[in-house]
């Protein structure tokens, strides 16, 4: 008996697509398929007794699993997301899944070979290197193979050796068992720590969204730890990270708590496809405890789920902003739902979004308002820098006698500014020509070390100009800080000293970033400049003094979402400083002293939201209303515009509980060589948003095809002006 098959496959597309098959593979399994004049993987959906093209349907050519590879809850999810953001189902696919599985081979966990100190019965004479080696195995434990061979620069002949001699055993694990010499050593949660674990841990079987709100050095950490210590002993844990560059921090921390007790896993995109398939099979298999990776971790197919936590839920970076346009913290509250466990929200600075919730009564809401180690929240000051009084380095005068009695006490320090390169403005002094990228309407910033000019948005790059092009002067000059600018002027006022930069330039090699911070873990007198990079869960003991230079970006961004973005910036910048046993300061540099969101920052973060939300409600913007954006793009001048144009008209007949606002240019018009525009569609009912876009998905989609428009939708958008 033919069964009729429907068929995810990987690609931009809306639908299934349905085949012919002799037997019944099962759900969520492989199976090779014709498609087109090529032959691909799809996954099985669902099975059918009829179609609507049963004369023209194909056959399957191979079924690749004979059991379930992709699990049933998961497969839901994905559908739910692709319904969701209303986008391809097939590119839905593609996100969630390692593209391993989309191969024909065999789904297995790959063994690796680990070496173990084993004490020898008789006494056993070393050579120096031998002996190194055998040293840091009684210190470790369990070593991967391939790490004793980059660190001592050693082969296999050298451990076989070892081995002969009794002296090492060598075992074959498809897990990676971090190892630690300490175990379960977790520091005992104080009053308020334990309140909020003991209320979590009460609820562990039922769906619950907690938002934590701790202040900044209040011990999140902490807490996640001992409540991972109460549900991993039955359940898996899912923690989210926002940042690739903070999954070691986290890893470490868990190791050197739990040593080797559970089986913990890292995932993200970093790693190679080898290595997340490794990891998607372990936790699938209940072979992984502990998860902690980035948002696509969300998609993992968990054998039994029992926590989750989302550390810094404020951040954008939980939201893809290209292709599918999901956020990886409204799919970890689906899977708490469905999996009926509790989840955590932690942040020093809440979004807007979830504290409302909380006020709604949806969130409940729990609170560390005390430093862990009992230190005090430190002091900030403003400085007025109005640039004629700057500072040779190009900082205030206040804020570089402040970094040079910081050094001197043998303290560190940290500069944070919001723009990477060495100047962000290259301009003719004689005919005012500006540096432009050819394919963005934006400037090229200056990058000194390799004297070129950069676009930030596209990639596009050129040799830093000697004449200007257009009226062939001399006099091109750059204005304005970036982090390579300040730390060259720094490096001359403080050669003794170290000094770091944190920002994407620095950081691209692998391990800079860990070389860079455990540089700063030492505690040596440093100076620290960076980026945002900087502001997310980093804890640096020794830092007692915090810059932020040229802090006014956002004051008068277009965005209303801007304003709640810079609070949060802002404090979590803040909280950078005296985190350990010395008190510690903030310099706030700025040329808009006046302006009123600077009164803002002297109060505590809950009283910030109190104030925005209250501006929220008034104007009927998001979270009180719901936001989608259609985007849309072309190489043709105009041609965004006029689609989109049409597209509004319509809906505008149709749609009388939708607000329509548009359509209008994009905020950078031109990008990556495409002439860009959005519609903005505006609703208090979030039925009523998505009920409106399903009606008119398959029309919109159609209409931008036959113009060859590119289009994506995106719900509930965190920037308005991307």
């Amino acid at each position: 008996m033919k069964t009729i098959l429907q068929i995810a496959i990987t690609g931009p597309f809306r639908q299934t697509f349905d085949y012919i098959s002799h037997t019944q593979p099962p759900i969520g399994s492989r199976v090779k398929v014709p498609f087109g004049n090529r032959e691909v993987i799809g996954v099985v959906i669902s099975h059918s007794d009829k179609s609507l093209y049963s004369e023209q349907l194909k056959p399957i050519i191979q079924v690749i699993d004979k059991a379930t590879a992709i699990p049933k809850e998961l497969l839901d999810l994905i559908q739910w997301t692709s319904q969701y953001y209303h986008h391809p189902i097939g590119d839905c696919f593609k996100t969630a899944l390692p593209n391993h599985l989309f191969t024909q081979q065999t789904l297995k966990v790959i063994s690796k070979t680990y070496w173990q100190y084993n004490q020898p019965t008789s006494s056993i004479r070393y050579s120096q290197k031998q002996q190194i080696i055998i040293d840091h195995l009684k210190e470790k434990k369990t070593v991967l193979q391939s790490e004793l061979y980059q660190r001592f620069n050693i082969n296999k002949a050298v451990l076989k050796q070892l081995e002969k001699k009794g002296s090492l055993i060598s075992i074959q694990n498809p897990y990676l068992p971090y190892y630690s010499n300490k175990t379960d050593n977790l520091i005992p949660p104080n009053s308020q720590q334990k309140a909020c674990i003991d209320t979590v841990l009460a609820n562990k079987n039922q769906f619950l969204p907690y938002l934590l709100y701790g202040i900044t050095g209040s011990g999140k950490t902490n807490l996640y730890l001992h409540l991972s210590k109460e549900i991993v002993k039955q359940k898996q844990i899912l923690i989210l990270i926002p940042e690739i560059g903070l999954i070691q921090q986290m890893l470490t921390i868990f190791q050197n708590h739990y040593g080797y007790q559970y089986r913990l896993f890292s995932y993200h995109s970093g790693m190679t496809d080898r290595e997340r398939t490794h990891t998607w099979l372990a936790v699938k298999s209940g072979d992984a405890d502990i998860i902690i990776g980035t948002r696509s971790a969300v998609f993992l197919p968990f054998k039994q789920l029992g926590l989750i936590v989302v550390d810094e839920e404020h951040d954008s970076a939980y939201k893809q902003q290209d292709s599918l346009r999901y956020h990886a913290k409204h799919i970890a509250l689906i899977r708490a739902r469905k999996h009926r466990i509790p989840i955590v929200l932690g942040s020093a600075t809440p979004s807007l979004d979830s504290y409302y919730r909380v006020k709604d009564k949806q969130y409940h809401l729990l609170s560390l308002t005390q430093r862990a180690t009992g230190a005090l929240l430190p002091k900030v000051q403003l400085i007025d820098n109005p640039a004629a009084r700057r500072h040779p380095s190009g900082l205030s005068h206040a804020l570089y006698q402040a970094i040079k009695e910081t050094l001197n006490k043998g303290e560190q320090v940290i500069l944070f500014i919001n723009q990477r390169g060495y100047a962000p403005i290259v301009i003719c002094q004689q005919c005012q020509w500006q540096g432009v990228c050819p394919d963005c309407d934006t400037r090229l910033i200056f990058h000194q070390k390799k004297y070129q000019l950069k676009c930030h948005h596209c990639g596009y790059t050129q040799p830093m100009l000697k004449q200007c092009p257009q009226c062939h002067s001399d006099k091109l000059n750059h204005y304005g800080l970036g982090t390579q600018q300040i730390e060259e002027n720094l490096q001359h006022y403080f050669p003794e000293h170290i000094l770091l930069r944190i920002d994407r330039d620095s950081t691209q090699k692998v391990n800079a970033f860990k070389a860079i911070t455990q540089q700063i873990h030492t505690g040596k007198p440093a100076i620290l400049v960076g980026t945002q990079m900087l502001t997310k869960g980093h804890d640096f003991h020794h830092v007692t003094l915090v810059g932020v230079v040229e802090a006014d970006q956002g004051l008068f961004s277009p965005d209303f979402q801007m304003i709640e973005a810079l609070a949060q910036l802002i404090t979590q910048v803040i909280g950078r400083a005296g985190r350990g046993q010395k008190p510690g300061k903030v310099y706030i540099q700025t040329e808009q002293i006046e302006h009123p969101f600077w009164q803002l920052i002297f109060k505590d973060y809950l009283t910030i939201a109190e104030q925005l939300l209250m501006e929220r409600e008034v104007t009927k913007m998001p979270p009180v209303s719901h936001f989608a954006i259609l985007h849309a793009r072309s190489r043709k001048p105009q041609l965004a515009l006029q689609v989109l144009s049409k597209i509004a008209e319509k809906l505008q007949q149709t749609e009388r509980t939708l607000a329509i606002l548009g359509p209008a240019p994009a905020v950078m018009e031109k990008k990556a060589g495409y002439y860009r525009a959005q519609l903005l569609f505006m609703t208090e009912e979030r039925r009523q948003l998505h009920q409106t876009l399903d009606n008119h998905m398959q029309w919109i989609d159609d209409l931008c095809r036959q113009q060859r428009l590119k289009w994506a939708i995106d719900i509930d958008p965190i920037n308005l002006l991307s």
